[in-house]
């Protein structure tokens, strides 16, 4: 807040304006009342107040723009959540953070979308800012993210599948490179993220919100993940640091030049097509599907345990496995799966996509 004479004197006699004063700030230590601006917002008056006045001076400056060019606007904000998360100490007072998110969008409805820079590398944090961010009137896009590093590389995946993100961004994106142009060996890890997901962009658009998009993250200490679909368990498991059986992949797991396939942190979306019809984009991750008796179908329930445990219910039974890219919304075959490379764990290497069509007839 600017504490100089004049403003204080505003913040002091000025009214609180009417769009506010229905906001509800957590935390904020009093129980809303009168008409002052630290009477409705406690701890938080001063913020507030100065976020109001950024909001108005944004807005007015998107809304002249508009009149131009009628573009886009979206801002992007420092984050709230770092150290002890009081403003002026630990991010700037008066910006979009998480707990003014209510006084921009009343004030600056000519801004478009609120964007967290997430530079949060642990999980806890990161799905709580994008709990804050990610609401019915402010789709998620994160404009900022670091270029390197395997925490950005896994919470993507998340960001996408659990939160809906319409888009991602690293900053900085030239120092991913050396000098000739090629990959650090330090960027790897998120772009083979981006990698994956621009592979698979149709369908993010397509199935956004649908609950079809899952997240496949190997957390601290995790060896493997479990899913269920209405069809079928997904049994998610990770790389290791060892050559894997049942894995069938054609890429040499022995040679030195190929251990960055047995060390990739784990992380990959599992989207669903139809019931049996799924895409697998990522990397570290290989899956096996088994299939779930139908409780409508008596002959399945007298069957459910044979059925179960016959490999036939479930990834051996498949009618295709194809590695492959989108053109637009059509998808293309690079290459067909067979053998060992399809009748075993269904896997994915380096950000690569694989589409799994299983027999739906048991």
């Amino acid at each position: 807040m600017d504490y100089s004479p004049d403003v204080l004197e505003l913040y002091r006699s000025a009214p609180v304006p009417d769009m506010l004063r229905g906001i509800r700030i957590e935390d904020c230590g009093v129980e809303p009342k009168g008409d002052s601006w630290s009477s409705l917002f406690g701890r938080y008056a001063h913020e507030v107040f100065s976020a109001w006045g950024h909001a108005v001076f944004m807005n007015t400056v998107a809304k002249r723009g508009r009149e131009v060019y009628d573009l886009p606007v979206y801002i992007n904000v420092a984050l709230q959540e770092n150290g002890f998360e009081e403003a002026g100490f630990c991010y700037n007072a008066g910006a979009a953070v998480s707990r003014m998110l209510d006084v921009y969008k009343a004030v600056a409805p000519d801004i478009d979308l609120i964007c967290p820079d997430m530079y949060v590398p642990d999980r806890e944090r990161y799905r709580r800012v994008l709990r804050a961010y990610a609401r019915g009137d402010n789709p998620l896009m994160i404009p900022e993210s670091p270029v390197s590093g395997i925490a950005n590389a896994m919470n993507i995946m998340e960001a996408m599948a659990d939160f809906g993100c319409i888009g991602m961004a690293c900053f900085g994106g030239a120092n991913a490179l050396d000098t000739e142009g090629n990959l650090l060996p330090e960027a790897r890890e998120v772009a083979q993220t981006f990698h994956a997901l621009s592979r698979v962009a149709p369908l993010l658009v397509r199935y956004r919100g649908t609950g079809r998009v899952h997240a496949i993250c190997q957390q601290e200490f995790m060896d493997c993940l479990h899913l269920k679909t209405e069809k079928y368990h997904v049994e998610a498991r990770f790389m290791d640091g060892h050559a894997h059986f049942g894995m069938g992949s054609r890429i040499n797991q022995r040679d030195p030049a190929n251990r960055d396939i047995l060390t990739a942190r784990g992380r990959a979306l599992l989207i669903e097509e139809d019931a049996h019809t799924f895409y697998l984009a990522g990397s570290g991750v290989k899956v096996n599907f088994i299939y779930r008796p139908d409780p409508e179908n008596p002959q399945e329930m007298e069957h459910i345990y044979p059925l179960t445990a016959s490999r036939q219910s479930g990834t051996l039974n498949y009618l295709s496995v194809e590695e492959g890219h989108f053109e637009g919304d059509q998808w293309v075959v690079d290459r067909y799966r067979c053998g060992d490379e399809a009748n075993m764990a269904l896997f994915v290497h380096r950000g690569e996509v694989v589409r799994i069509r299983l027999n739906p007839n048991k």
